[in-house]
């Protein structure tokens, strides 16, 4: 594809998709979008 990493982050973050800066951060998203506590 077309695009720097940052115009694709910026692209799937305007669609409404949760982009991690950092892998540790992965666990927190998931357990905040299913609502259980980690």
């Amino acid at each position: 594809g077309t695009g720097t990493a940052a115009e694709k982050i910026a692209a799937l973050e305007a669609a409404g998709v949760r982009v991690a800066q950092h892998p540790e951060q992965i666990a927190g998203m998931v357990a905040e979008v299913l609502g259980v506590a980690i």
